[in-house]
C-alpha cells in the first residue's frame, strides 16, 4: 500500500523508533462517506477498544473538510470547513471529543 506524507508524517512522530513497532490501520475517509458513517464507525472503533481493554492513537487531518481554503480547496469551498477543524481541533485540544460530535450539525 502506498501512504502519503498524510499518513507517513504523523506515524514518524507516533512511534516509527519503537521497538516493536507499533501496530497500524489506515482508514481514509472521502468524499460520499456520511455522517451517519462516519459515527457508526467510530462507535464500532470505541466499542472494539473497550472490549479488548486497548489504547489507540487516531491521527486526523486538520483540514477535514478539504473546504476551507478558498484557494486550494479540493472539493470545493465551504465556510463551514474551517468551522469544522476549528471544532475538532479545539475539541481534541481540550480533551472533549463528546462536545465536538455534538456541535456538528447534521442535514
Amino acid at each position: 500500500m502506498l501512504l502519503d506524507s498524510g499518513v507517513t508524517i504523523p506515524l514518524w512522530f507516533m512511534g516509527a523508533s519503537f521497538v516493536p513497532r507499533p501496530k497500524l490501520v489506515v482508514a481514509c475517509v472521502g468524499p460520499g462517506v456520511s455522517w451517519p458513517q462516519c459515527v457508526a464507525c467510530g462507535q464500532a472503533l470505541r466499542a472494539a477498544t473497550e472490549q479488548l481493554g486497548r489504547h489507540i492513537a487516531l491521527i486526523t487531518s486538520v483540514d477535514l473538510s478539504h473546504a476551507q481554503d478558498k484557494d486550494n480547496a479540493q472539493y470545493g469551498f465551504d465556510p463551514a470547513g474551517a468551522e469544522c477543524g476549528t471544532t475538532v481541533v479545539e475539541a481534541v485540544r481540550t480533551n472533549d471529543l463528546g462536545a465536538c460530535c455534538a456541535s456538528i450539525k447534521i442535514g
